[in-house]
């Protein structure tokens, strides 16, 4: 469809003339026990006791026994029968093994404080037990002390009911004898306390003989009891080595000697002719380093800590500090807030005492607990067990980004879930923006590495670098510049319009840009507004606009008052200016209003720009003969006057494809009765005259009143009639007329022609005359 543009226009005999345009825990714990009690402590021995009494005792039977007959073997099994009991020694007949056990006797013991005030009420046992090597199976006996008030010793007596199997070799069995306070959760390791008692160890070298007496060849040592710690508190005696001496006093003595000669069967005793003393501690504190589960921990061995250690307190009551009581030898130190061991890093969360841990953890640091009588118990120190999660920021090249200065290092919890938060727009030192792309982890390479999509949600079983990587964004901005009105009476004000947009194709900010007025010469002073906000002047000095978000703008107003000649085109240039941004500039104008042309709202690639806003005629008399009537100069300014009335048009359409323009004149109407018209006889005649418009709507805009080369054709002479026909005034044929164009109108070359007897007098006659162009020739 062809684009149109019609002007009409008011005459008196007035020619009106217009145009019309046409074309978006904590964890929870079970309350679970696991403690040694004194009663369990039995049980367990009572269940080894009771294993060790109902075993078999092993046939140790050897060749050389048979040659004591038939007899032997019925008083061997008449012996096992008897189980425990002595087998009674016939008048003549020979001793042997099977005759032989431990005399009994009688044991003190004394344990005491470090103080020397005896303790009472422990649970004391004895226990002989065979240490012979290579050992034969002889069953365990034990037997309790009991605590004498009178002599403040526990005592009680050592009856060894086992018999002796019969041997022949340079063996023999030796029987030890050693103590055991059992109830004790925990005791101290390595202490030992010497004592000085009398050992008898009897040889006989003698073949056959019993000798019930005193001999000369008993040899005397000295005993060792050790505390040990193997779940219970111990004493146990050992014989250092053999000696050679004076006979002890009071002691008693079995052996036996094969008939054969050599060393035969010895029985090895130990008693003493004094008390022995043993100092303890009265508690024994128990120091644990665990997790949140309960589970044993590192310790921090550094500083001299160590798990399950043992730690005592000899006064009845006392407080007791975490790493600090008993540590000797060692320097006391709190336990710590923070340490690391195997690449894990363990903080400090609380304590609790005993074996279940509470729903509450105790935080008070340093740890102090009071204890009373018999209130040994483990403390256990509870930390969090941490990883580390780094997150370190790479360009796409894998180029530490702003030289690291966005990395972090922190903690998160062992096997807990990391969630990374890399942001999604990085402004580095430089002021440029980096947008998020995706992350590697450990030893992937950016650049060389698929990313991955998202963010970092993993489970932290280790130390985990996580690498975020990021595109340089770039930024972008439009500037625009729009007056209120296109035209404007010489000296009144135009609000002009600036637009500043972030159209970056990046969601980032747009912050560093300053406006300046780059030739505003009629700008009207504080008359500037952004985003409503009234601003100084110094606005267009240098100061920066507010920061513009993504696809976000501002809205910056000021005013001008154009004065000129009429038609004078007036110019207002403003920049946008930045660090990161080539400048950008905006040109607008506003014509100074033509009281005798009227502009017409432009076209996008051709269109009418201007036409006369009216053809005014002079008044004439009814006659009865046709007329002319020429324009009525009075109604037009002076400028009009000289250089004429004009119509303007502009093509800028590719490949010159050429136009049309036409005019033509409706019929005359009274203003008063417009059903009553003239007559459409009369008629309208100018002689239009080709201009060239050069830089037209600028400052810079000229006329060429006589353009050369390939011109668009126009008429001579334009005749029009009042019967709305419409007649070429000019036309561009195909490869002419690209450019601004205007047919100039000479006031003196326009009349207007009046049939015989036309109109009424004192009426006022009023016509539309149009004005189209057309996009083809």
């Amino acid at each position: 469809m062809s684009k149109i543009a019609k002007v009409s226009s008011l005459f008196s005999l007035i020619l009106l003339l217009s145009v019309v345009l046409v074309p978006l825990n904590s964890d929870v714990y079970a309350d679970g026990e696991t403690t040694t009690t004194k009663e369990s402590a039995i049980e367990s021995f009572e269940e080894t006791k009771s294993t060790s009494e109902n075993s078999e005792e092993p046939d140790t039977t050897s060749s050389d026994s048979k040659e004591t007959g038939e007899g032997e073997k019925e008083k061997k099994s008449a012996m096992e029968e008897e189980g425990i009991k002595i087998q009674p020694l016939a008048a003549g007949e020979p001793f042997g093994p099977e005759h032989m056990r431990p005399f009994k006797r009688f044991i003190q013991l004394r344990v005491e404080y470090a103080t020397g005030t005896p303790i009472e009420g422990l649970d004391i046992w004895m226990v002989a037990k065979e240490t012979s090597s290579p050992a034969y199976g002889m069953p365990k006996h034990e037997f309790q002390l009991e605590y004498n008030n009178a002599t403040q010793l526990y005592e009680g007596w050592y009856d060894y009911p086992y018999q002796f199997p019969r041997y022949y070799s340079q063996t023999y069995i030796t029987l030890d004898l050693s103590g055991e306070i059992r109830g004790l959760e925990h005791g101290p390791t390595n202490i030992t306390a010497p004592i000085s008692p009398v050992t008898v160890y009897r040889k006989l070298r003698q073949s056959g003989v019993i000798h019930p007496s005193k001999d000369p060849d008993l040899l005397t040592g000295s005993v060792t009891y050790t505390l040990s710690n193997a779940g219970n508190l111990s004493l146990s005696a050992s014989i250092p080595g053999q000696y050679s001496g004076a006979v002890g006093r009071n002691e008693t003595r079995m052996e036996y000697v094969p008939s054969y000669g050599g060393e035969g069967l010895q029985i090895r005793e130990e008693y003493t002719d004094v008390i022995p003393k043993y100092p303890v501690l009265y508690n024994l504190m128990s120091e644990y380093f665990v997790d949140e589960e309960g589970n044993d921990i590192p310790t921090p061995v550094s500083e001299g800590f160590i798990d399950g250690y043992i730690w005592g307190i000899d006064s009845p009551t006392a407080t007791y500090k975490f790493g600090q009581t008993g540590r000797w030898g060692l320097v006391p130190h709190d336990v710590p807030m923070e340490y690391v061991s195997g690449g894990i890093t363990y903080k400090y969360e609380g304590w609790y005492t005993g074996w279940v841990k509470p729903a509450t953890l105790n935080t008070v640091h340093p740890i102090a607990v009071p204890v009373k009588k018999n209130e040994a118990f483990p403390i256990k120190v509870v930390y969090k067990s941490y990883v580390k999660a780094d997150e370190q920021y790479f360009d796409e090249n894998g180029n530490s980004l702003d030289g690291g200065s966005h990395d972090i290092s922190q903690l998160a919890g062992l096997n807990s879930t990391f969630n990374g938060a890399p942001q999604n727009i990085i402004k580095d030192s430089n002021d440029d923006y980096w947008v998020y792309q995706g992350w590697l982890k450990d030893s992937e390479i950016p650049g060389t590495d698929t990313l991955r999509v998202g963010k970092p949600s993993e489970s932290m079983t280790k130390d985990t670098v996580f690498k975020y990587i990021y595109k340089k964004a770039t930024p972008n901005r439009s500037l625009t510049l729009t007056p209120d009105v296109s035209v404007v009476a010489s000296g009144d004000q135009v609000t002009w319009t600036a637009k500043v947009k972030n159209t970056s194709s990046d969601p980032i900010n747009l912050d560093d840009t300053d406006m300046r007025l780059d030739s505003v010469p009629d700008y009207v002073a504080n008359s500037t507004i952004v985003d409503g906000v009234p601003q100084a002047d110094s606005f267009w000095t240098g100061t920066s606009i507010p920061l513009i978000g993504p696809s976000g703008e501002i809205t910056i107003q000021f005013k001008t008052q154009p004065t000129g000649a009429p038609n004078a085109i007036k110019e207002t240039v403003i920049s946008a200016q930045s660090v990161k941004l080539a400048q950008d500039i905006v040109k607008g104008q506003v014509r100074i209003k033509d009281e005798d042309s009227k502009p017409v709202p432009p076209g996008t690639d051709i269109g009418l720009e201007n036409v006369p806003s009216k053809f005014s005629f002079e008044d004439v008399t009814v006659n009865n003969y046709s007329q002319v009537s020429l324009l009525k100069l009075s109604s037009y300014a002076s400028h009009t006057i000289s250089d004429g009335l004009f119509v303007r048009l502009f093509d800028d359409r590719a490949g010159m494809p050429g136009w049309r323009l036409t005019a033509k004149l409706d019929s005359f109407k009274q203003a008063a009765h417009p059903s009553r018209t003239l007559s459409t006889g009369v008629s309208m005649d100018f002689k239009p005259k080709l201009e060239q418009v050069n830089n037209p709507n600028t400052s810079t805009e000229t006329v060429d009143p006589s353009p050369a080369g390939s011109l668009p054709t126009i008429q001579s002479t334009v005749h029009l009639t009042s019967n709305n026909t419409d007649v070429l005034v000019m036309n561009s044929p195909v490869g002419v007329g690209d450019g601004t164009w205007q047919a100039r109108i000479p006031l003196n070359d326009v009349q207007l022609t009046l049939p015989a007897n036309s109109g009424i007098a004192g009426e006022t006659y009023e016509s539309t005359l149009t004005w189209t162009l057309s996009d083809a020739p």
